[in-house]
């Protein structure tokens, strides 16, 4: 069962934000494991050059000959001008062809990691609480800020008011619109919804007023406005209760790829009935178990660069097997040149 400490945000995929993992260039190249993997092609690509380079320095003494990487290849794959060969010719275009197309393989797929993220969509469990504020038309008090974690707890008979936990902790806002004072209830303060569960906060002023309720996200949003504005890409949502009302609110979230920076959207609907009777203003909101979230993730991950470029050197041998020093082509085409020889010098005797 996922943790709401440890994934805040729903999904244990999801890094937490301003995480190692969370950076844009670690989700590029697959966290933890394509970190190893690149230092383990890096070392393997050194071990490799070195190799050769030692080979070649010990053939050039062994056979006591100017002996280079360049040359080295040539010689592979029969390139050399001095033998007489048929094939050379379609072995330097295809072996031009192919190295041109690794380095426009590993070039475009550098780029392609350097794109425009891609957008995947996922519903996600829920364990973070909104920001709620308050905001009562005429000068009136909380009476009660309590919670409980199922709604519909509130509706049993054996279930009071001084029964439920309460919600001590608000930052007064005073708002000249208003000619009264707000309250700012902070994400940090209200309990976090549980995993199937959710959670329901309920608000009683001591008088009959219309309240102006928005819910949002604290680290992006004004709360100091007569009609509080996110500066991210989320919305804050808003509803005016008057007398009794139920809100029911749904979140969108997206995510960025850099540092997992959230963004919040929040609308808001609610049930609304007039018991101006009771010379109270009762406001209940209930948050939702699971949340809409976009998340941004790399044009192309580091495995998916692997396998392109992996496929294309696959292509790259088959040229090796068919024009390497071994290879099936050389093979018979050196078989064609030694019948030919024969043929030369068995005229020659006769």
């Amino acid at each position: 069962m996922e943790d709401g400490d440890k994934y805040p945000l729903g999904d244990k995929d999801i890094p937490k934000e301003g995480e190692f993992r969370s950076h844009g260039w670690v989700k590029t190249i697959n966290s933890i494991p394509g970190i190893i993997t690149l230092a383990i092609a890096a070392c393997f690509i050194v071990a490799v050059i070195l190799y050769l380079i030692i080979q070649i320095n010990l053939n050039s003494k062994v056979e006591d000959k100017n002996t280079n990487l360049f040359k080295y290849i040539i010689d592979y794959f029969s390139l050399n001008k001095e033998e007489e060969d048929k094939t050379r010719p379609a072995r330097i275009i295809v072996f031009l062809v192919l190295a041109t197309g690794l380095v426009l393989i590993v070039f475009y797929n550098i780029n392609k990691m350097r794109d425009r993220p891609r957008i995947s969509v996922t519903l996600v469990d829920n364990y973070m609480s909104p920001t709620i504020q308050l905001c009562p038309r005429l000068e009136s008090s909380i009476e009660y800020a309590v919670y409980t974690e199922k709604i519909n707890d509130v509706f049993k008979e054996e279930t009071t008011i001084d029964s439920l936990p309460n919600l001590t902790s608000y930052d007064p806002i005073y708002k000249p619109d208003y000619l009264t004072t707000c309250y700012l209830f902070n994400y940090t303060s209200l309990p976090r919804p549980k995993k199937d569960v959710g959670m329901f906060y309920a608000f009683i002023f001591n008088q009959t007023t219309y309240v102006d309720v928005f819910i949002g996200d604290d680290k992006n949003t004004d709360w100091s406005l007569s009609i509080p504005e996110s500066k991210g890409y989320g919305d804050v949502g808003s509803q005016t209760i008057l007398s009794y009302g139920l809100i029911f609110y749904t979140e969108t979230r997206y995510i960025e790829l850099d540092k997992s920076h959230i963004h919040r959207g929040f609308q808001c609907s609610a049930l609304t009935y007039d018991l101006s009777g009771f010379n109270e203003t009762r406001i209940g909101i209930h948050v939702p178990k699971q949340v809409i979230t976009q998340v941004e993730e790399p044009a192309l991950e580091l495995a998916d660069a692997f396998g392109n470029i992996g496929g294309y050197i696959s292509i790259c041998g088959l040229f090796a097997f068919l024009f390497g020093e071994y290879g099936i082509v050389t093979y018979f085409s050196k078989k064609g040149k030694e019948s030919d020889d024969k043929g030369i010098d068995g005229k020659d005797a006769v």
